[in-house]
Protein backbone atom coordinates (compact mmCIF):
# COMPACT_ATOMS: atom_id res chain seq x y z
CA UNK A 1 0.00 0.00 0.00
CA UNK A 2 2.91 2.43 0.55
CA UNK A 3 4.29 2.17 -2.70
CA UNK A 4 1.14 3.39 -4.59
CA UNK A 5 0.21 5.70 -1.82
CA UNK A 6 3.11 7.59 -2.30
CA UNK A 7 3.06 8.13 -6.21
CA UNK A 8 4.95 10.91 -8.73
CA UNK A 9 2.31 10.29 -10.49
CA UNK A 10 2.70 12.62 -13.69
CA UNK A 11 5.63 14.58 -12.45
CA UNK A 12 9.48 14.62 -13.03
CA UNK A 13 9.77 14.43 -9.33
CA UNK A 14 10.57 10.09 -8.66
CA UNK A 15 14.01 11.53 -6.56
CA UNK A 16 11.90 13.67 -3.78
CA UNK A 17 8.97 11.08 -3.98
CA UNK A 18 11.72 8.64 -3.22
CA UNK A 19 12.78 10.65 -0.32
CA UNK A 20 9.28 10.53 0.74
CA UNK A 21 8.96 6.69 0.62
CA UNK A 22 12.25 6.38 2.13
CA UNK A 23 11.16 8.90 4.79
CA UNK A 24 8.08 6.51 5.42
CA UNK A 25 10.14 3.67 5.79
CA UNK A 26 12.85 4.65 8.19
CA UNK A 27 11.30 8.03 9.93
CA UNK A 28 7.71 7.93 9.76
CA UNK A 29 6.48 10.37 12.36
CA UNK A 30 9.20 13.00 10.77
CA UNK A 31 7.46 12.70 7.67
CA UNK A 32 4.39 13.44 9.23
CA UNK A 33 5.42 16.11 11.11
CA UNK A 34 6.98 17.63 7.81
CA UNK A 35 3.60 17.60 5.34
CA UNK A 36 1.38 18.58 8.42
CA UNK A 37 3.99 22.10 8.72
CA UNK A 38 3.70 22.39 4.48
CA UNK A 39 -0.11 22.06 5.41
CA UNK A 40 -0.55 24.58 8.10
CA UNK A 41 -1.00 27.99 7.10
CA UNK A 42 2.54 29.47 7.61
CA UNK A 43 3.26 26.32 4.83
CA UNK A 44 6.92 25.91 6.10
CA UNK A 45 8.92 22.73 8.24
CA UNK A 46 12.32 23.30 9.89
CA UNK A 47 14.50 20.26 8.97
CA UNK A 48 16.60 18.15 10.60
CA UNK A 49 19.83 20.13 9.27
CA UNK A 50 18.23 23.21 10.39
CA UNK A 51 17.17 24.11 6.97
CA UNK A 52 13.31 25.29 5.84
CA UNK A 53 11.57 23.73 3.19
CA UNK A 54 8.84 26.34 2.02
CA UNK A 55 5.44 25.04 0.89
CA UNK A 56 4.73 25.38 -3.22
CA UNK A 57 2.24 27.98 -3.85
CA UNK A 58 -1.31 26.07 -4.88
CA UNK A 59 -0.21 22.71 -3.48
CA UNK A 60 -2.26 22.61 0.03
CA UNK A 61 -5.61 22.64 -2.95
CA UNK A 62 -6.27 20.23 -6.06
CA UNK A 63 -3.73 20.42 -8.42
CA UNK A 64 -5.48 18.31 -11.55
CA UNK A 65 -3.15 15.40 -11.26
CA UNK A 66 -4.18 12.38 -8.92
CA UNK A 67 -1.19 12.53 -6.15
CA UNK A 68 -2.01 12.26 -2.71
CA UNK A 69 -2.24 15.60 -0.54
CA UNK A 70 1.30 14.62 0.90
CA UNK A 71 2.84 13.89 -2.12
CA UNK A 72 1.32 17.24 -3.77
CA UNK A 73 2.80 19.32 -0.95
CA UNK A 74 5.73 17.40 -0.31
CA UNK A 75 7.26 16.84 -4.05
CA UNK A 76 7.30 20.11 -5.50
CA UNK A 77 8.25 22.20 -2.03
CA UNK A 78 11.65 19.60 -2.13
CA UNK A 79 12.27 20.02 -5.55
CA UNK A 80 12.23 23.61 -4.85
CA UNK A 81 14.97 23.50 -1.97
CA UNK A 82 16.95 20.64 -3.77
CA UNK A 83 17.24 23.37 -6.74
CA UNK A 84 17.86 26.23 -4.96
CA UNK A 85 15.18 27.64 -7.26
CA UNK A 86 11.70 28.11 -8.35
CA UNK A 87 9.95 25.41 -10.00
CA UNK A 88 6.62 25.19 -12.12
CA UNK A 89 5.69 22.03 -10.70
CA UNK A 90 4.67 20.93 -14.05
CA UNK A 91 5.60 17.92 -16.05
CA UNK A 92 8.66 19.77 -17.33
CA UNK A 93 10.77 20.74 -14.34
CA UNK A 94 14.27 19.20 -14.44
CA UNK A 95 15.15 15.88 -12.16
CA UNK A 96 17.83 16.38 -9.93
CA UNK A 97 21.44 15.48 -10.28
CA UNK A 98 22.85 12.49 -7.44
CA UNK A 99 24.38 15.06 -5.20
CA UNK A 100 20.64 17.64 -5.52
CA UNK A 101 19.07 14.33 -4.17
CA UNK A 102 21.91 13.88 -1.52
CA UNK A 103 21.04 18.04 -0.61
CA UNK A 104 17.89 17.08 -0.16
CA UNK A 105 18.25 13.73 2.00
CA UNK A 106 20.83 15.15 4.38
CA UNK A 107 18.46 18.56 4.54
CA UNK A 108 15.77 15.83 5.59
CA UNK A 109 17.53 13.74 8.11
CA UNK A 110 20.26 15.91 9.74
CA UNK A 111 22.50 13.05 8.68
CA UNK A 112 25.73 12.79 6.13
CA UNK A 113 24.19 11.44 2.86
CA UNK A 114 27.34 9.66 0.12
CA UNK A 115 27.05 9.70 -3.16
CA UNK A 116 28.44 7.00 -5.43
CA UNK A 117 29.23 7.08 -8.89
CA UNK A 118 29.66 4.40 -11.31
CA UNK A 119 31.79 6.96 -13.54
CA UNK A 120 33.54 7.44 -10.74
CA UNK A 121 33.47 4.50 -8.19
CA UNK A 122 32.98 1.87 -10.33
CA UNK A 123 30.17 -0.65 -11.02
CA UNK A 124 30.93 -2.84 -8.13
CA UNK A 125 31.57 -1.05 -5.83
CA UNK A 126 28.51 1.31 -6.14
CA UNK A 127 26.99 -1.91 -5.84
CA UNK A 128 28.89 -3.40 -2.49
CA UNK A 129 27.72 0.34 -0.69
CA UNK A 130 24.12 -1.14 -1.79
CA UNK A 131 24.53 -4.48 -0.64
CA UNK A 132 26.44 -3.24 2.90
CA UNK A 133 23.59 -0.40 3.16
CA UNK A 134 20.38 -2.43 3.00
CA UNK A 135 22.09 -5.14 4.98
CA UNK A 136 21.71 -2.64 7.78
CA UNK A 137 18.79 -2.19 6.80
CA UNK A 138 19.02 1.09 4.84
CA UNK A 139 16.98 1.94 2.01
CA UNK A 140 19.41 3.26 -0.68
CA UNK A 141 17.74 5.72 -3.61
CA UNK A 142 19.39 4.78 -7.16
CA UNK A 143 19.61 7.06 -10.43
CA UNK A 144 19.44 4.82 -13.32
CA UNK A 145 19.02 5.40 -16.88
CA UNK A 146 15.26 4.81 -18.10
CA UNK A 147 13.83 5.43 -21.15
CA UNK A 148 15.16 8.44 -22.92
CA UNK A 149 15.76 10.03 -19.47
CA UNK A 150 16.67 8.69 -15.65
CA UNK A 151 14.70 7.28 -12.89
CA UNK A 152 15.62 7.27 -9.18
CA UNK A 153 14.27 4.17 -7.31
CA UNK A 154 14.46 3.35 -3.64
CA UNK A 155 16.24 0.10 -3.29
CA UNK A 156 15.18 -1.67 -0.24
CA UNK A 157 17.11 -4.70 -0.35
CA UNK A 158 19.14 -7.23 -1.66
CA UNK A 159 18.68 -11.16 -1.94
CA UNK A 160 21.19 -13.11 -3.96
CA UNK A 161 21.59 -11.04 -7.28
CA UNK A 162 18.47 -9.34 -7.38
CA UNK A 163 17.45 -5.97 -5.92
CA UNK A 164 14.26 -5.43 -4.97
CA UNK A 165 13.03 -1.84 -4.94
CA UNK A 166 10.07 0.52 -4.60
CA UNK A 167 9.09 2.42 -7.63
CA UNK A 168 7.90 5.89 -7.24
CA UNK A 169 5.56 5.52 -9.92
CA UNK A 170 3.30 2.93 -7.72
CA UNK A 171 5.20 -0.22 -8.02
CA UNK A 172 7.88 -2.78 -6.49
CA UNK A 173 10.33 -3.49 -9.10
CA UNK A 174 13.31 -5.66 -9.25
CA UNK A 175 15.87 -6.38 -11.27
CA UNK A 176 19.30 -8.66 -11.54
CA UNK A 177 22.71 -7.19 -10.65
CA UNK A 178 23.72 -8.08 -14.78
CA UNK A 179 20.61 -6.17 -16.21
CA UNK A 180 21.61 -3.60 -13.60
CA UNK A 181 25.44 -2.86 -14.79
CA UNK A 182 23.92 -1.13 -18.12
CA UNK A 183 22.12 1.44 -16.91
CA UNK A 184 22.91 2.48 -13.01
CA UNK A 185 24.05 5.87 -12.32
CA UNK A 186 24.41 6.18 -9.26
CA UNK A 187 23.42 5.38 -5.52
CA UNK A 188 22.89 7.79 -2.23
CA UNK A 189 23.48 6.41 1.21
CA UNK A 190 22.53 7.94 4.21
CA UNK A 191 24.69 7.50 7.23
CA UNK A 192 21.39 6.98 9.83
Amino acid sequence: ALRTAINQWNRVTCTVTTLQIFMAIKRPAELVRIIGSLASPAGTANLASGQTVTRFRGTETSDGTQRTVSARLWNPAFMQMALGRSVNNSQNDPGLTASQVAKAYQAVTGKTTHTYTVSHDGFDAVIAHIREATARGLPVPIGRSWGSGGHELLVTRVVGDRLYMDNPQGTEDSITIGELRSVLWSANVVEL
